[in-house]
C-alpha cells in the first residue's frame, strides 16, 4: 500500500511517496510563493502529488490515502484549515479542494502535530507517552503529546508555542513573537540583513565571520550548540569544550566559537528535531544555583580581552549578556532564585571597568522586581 505525505509550507510544499511502514520512496517540492491566493497554491500541491506519483509508475487508484500538514488552525473534522499565519489561507477546505482533484481520501493536520505523530510512531520518542515537540521553519510550531495522542487544546491551538510573546519594542511599539524572532526563515532573514543580501540566497554558500558583522555577531542565533555544525579541527584547533557547570555549560562553547570563527555559514534546512524533557535537563538545575550563566559570560568576556577582540564585538556581547539575564530571571521560580540573579547582576556590573554602562542598560531594558 502506498500513501502521499504532503508538508504544505509558508516556503514550499513537500510532497512524499510512502509505505505502509512509514519508509520513503520518492519526495518531490516546489516553492509554496504564499502571497499567492489558496486556489493557486492547491493547484501547485495538486500538481505536485501527481508528479510523485507518475515519477514512480503508479496511478492514483495505487494511492490508499493523501496526509496533509499544514501550519495553523486545522479542524480535522472537517478538513478545514481556519487560519495559518503565513498562508493567505482562512476557512479553506483543503481536504474537499485536494480529495476532489485526486479522487482520493485527504486528512488534514497541523504540521507540527504530524511530526509529533511520526516520532512517536518512528522516531526519537517511539518510547515515550507524554511529551513535547518543537518545529522550526517559516514560523514556529509546536505540538503536546499526552498519551501517545496529541492535545489539540479547546481552541486548536494546543503546541503552538509560536505565538508566545518574547519581546516588546520600545522604538517600534509593538511586541514580538518567538516566530517573529526565532524561526529558521527569521534567523535566516537578520543574517541575510547584516550581508546585505536576499536571503533567499542564504542557502549555505554564503560565508561571514565577525568582522562582517561585529555588533550583532552573538544575537544572529542561539546559544544551544545543537542548532550549529562543527569541525572538528576548528573545535581541536582552539580547544573548545564545554564548561564544567551544571547548567549553561555550552554558553562558553557557542559564543567562543563565534568570535573565533573565519568561517561562518547558515543552511536553510532542517537537520535536527530537539525533544525537550525539562525533568531531566540541565536547566532544571538552576534553583539550586541560579547565577552560574555568570561565570559563562565572565569566561568568554577573559577570552575576548585575551584575544584582544573584546573592543570590537562590545556591543554584541553586551547585548546578548543583558538578553541571558532576562531569560534567566524569567526561567526560574522561586522569589529567592531571582533575587540571586539581581545581586549578581549589580555586582558583576558595578564592579567592572564599563560597570555604569552595563548598569544603566540593564536598567533602560528590563527591571522588575
Amino acid at each position: 500500500m502506498y500513501y502521499l505525505g504532503v508538508d504544505l509550507g509558508g516556503t514550499n510544499i513537500f510532497v512524499g511517496l510512502v509505505d505502509e511502514n512509514g519508509k520513503i520512496i520518492s519526495k518531490e517540492s516546489t516553492p509554496t510563493i504564499s502571497v499567492r491566493s489558496a486556489d493557486l497554491i492547491l493547484e501547485d500541491l495538486i500538481t505536485l502529488c501527481k508528479k510523485v506519483v507518475e515519477n514512480n509508475n503508479l496511478e492514483l487508484s495505487d494511492i490508499e490515502y493523501v496526509g496533509i500538514g499544514v501550519p495553523g488552525t486545522v479542524n480535522r473534522e472537517n478538513g478545514v484549515l481556519e487560519y495559518a499565519n503565513n498562508l493567505n489561507f482562512n476557512h479553506t477546505n483543503i481536504a474537499e479542494y485536494v480529495g476532489k482533484a485526486l479522487g482520493l481520501p485527504v486528512y488534514l493536520e497541523n504540521d507540527a502535530n504530524c511530526a509529533a505523530l511520526a516520532e512517536v510512531w518512528k522516531g526519537v520518542a517511539c518510547h515515550e507517552n507524554d511529551c513535547c515537540f518543537i518545529v522550526s521553519g517559516t514560523g514556529i510550531g509546536g505540538a503536546v503529546i499526552k498519551d501517545r495522542h496529541v492535545h489539540h487544546g479547546n481552541a486548536l491551538h494546543g503546541g503552538e508555542f509560536g505565538y508566545m510573546i518574547m519581546r516588546y519594542d520600545q522604538d517600534e511599539k509593538k511586541y514580538y513573537t518567538w516566530s517573529d524572532d526565532g524561526s529558521t526563515v527569521a534567523v535566516t532573514k537578520r543574517v541575510a540583513k547584516e550581508l546585505d543580501v536576499d536571503y533567499h540566497t542564504l542557502d549555505g554558500k554564503e560565508v561571514f565571520s565577525r568582522k562582517d558583522i561585529p555588533d550583532r555577531l552573538f544575537t544572529i542565533t542561539t546559544t544551544c550548540p545543537w542548532t550549529k555544525l562543527y569541525s572538528r579541527k576548528f573545535i581541536e584547533k582552539y580547544k573548545l569544550r564545554f564548561q564544567n557547570l551544571r547548567h549553561s555549560n555550552d554558553v562558553y562553547f557557542v559564543l567562543s566559537s563565534l568570535a573565533l570563527a573565519e568561517r561562518i555559514t547558515y543552511l536553510n534546512e532542517k537537520l535536527v528535531y530537539y525533544r525537550v524533557n525539562q525533568t531531566k535537563s540541565l536547566q532544571s538545575l538552576k534553583a539550586t544555583n541560579p547565577t552560574l550563566f555568570f561565570d559563562a559570560y565572565e569566561a568568554v568576556y577573559k577570552l575576548l580581552n585575551e584575544r584582544h577582540i573584546y573592543e570590537e564585538l562590545e556591543k554584541s556581547f553586551i547585548t546578548t549578556v543583558l538578553s541571558g539575564c532576562v531569560f534567566n530571571i524569567d526561567t526560574v521560580h522561586s522569589n529567592d532564585a531571582k533575587r540571586k540573579i539581581y545581586e549578581k547582576i549589580y555586582i558583576s556590573f558595578c564592579s567592572c571597568s564599563n560597570g555604569f554602562k552595563f548598569y544603566r542598560l540593564w536598567t533602560d531594558c528590563y527591571i522588575r522586581k
